[in-house]
């Protein structure tokens, strides 16, 4: 991916308006870190919720919805939307991801929970992706996601994935050589808020505590 500095086959343009950057910087630094994720989830039995084949055809997919924009093949925001709806909808129509209760506050009907939880991943996936732009921001904050999600549900992905995100930081902090691209920010922002939505349900922790987890991307 850094060699393709040269062939500006992934690097992103640095005068584009939501650039914070001021030199063409390789953005596909997830690439590596899905490519791993896929290798690990072929050869290691992987805890609820990440097994599965429709979870990994999800993950694909928004995953994709953002690969295919570093590549410069660009998608409009439209179909980004529905690719990430798409396969967010695979997901959690597999898994138990639907939260109702969200107490003391209010709960929801099943039917507006399903199309809560399209909402707040499909949010948090781009929400890391707003942040990508700025040194060690987007990866830090998923590498402490994921640290605290292991300390309170130990995981072999979730450990996994911290240490991949922590190995990708050393050419993303603080010299800025290479970002997670629209694909890995997307894949790692929709890890972390299914793994803290799995939590919630699991009574773990309480919703509240992994929207405060991931707070500062979402505003």
């Amino acid at each position: 991916v850094l060699w393709s500095k040269k062939s500006m086959l992934f690097v992103d343009n640095a005068n584009k308006i939501q650039g914070f950057h001021h030199a063409r910087t390789p953005r596909a630094g997830g690439l590596g870190i899905f490519l791993s994720f896929v290798l690990a989830y072929l050869f290691e039995s992987f805890e609820a919720p990440f097994k599965g084949f429709f979870v990994f055809l999800g993950l694909l997919l928004v995953f994709l919805s953002g690969f295919l924009e570093d590549i410069n093949l660009s998608l409009s925001p439209k179909i980004r939307l529905i690719l990430q709806a798409v396969g967010v909808v695979c997901i959690i129509s597999s898994m138990p991801l639907v939260v109702s209760d969200f107490s003391p506050l209010f709960s929801l009907a099943y039917p507006i929970a399903f199309l809560f939880a399209i909402f707040m991943l499909v949010g948090i996936s781009n929400a890391i992706n707003i942040i990508d732009g700025f040194n060690g921001l987007a990866s830090g904050i998923c590498a402490i996601t994921l640290l605290v999600i292991h300390y309170i549900d130990p995981s072999s992905l979730s450990c996994l994935l911290a240490y991949m995100v922590l190995g990708f930081m050393v050419l993303n902090f603080p010299l800025g050589k290479i970002f997670l691209g629209d694909g890995g920010a997307y894949f790692l922002g929709l890890v972390c808020g299914i793994s803290l939505l799995h939590l919630s349900l699991e009574q773990k922790i309480s919703v509240f505590f992994g929207l405060n987890l991931m707070l500062y991307p979402v505003i």
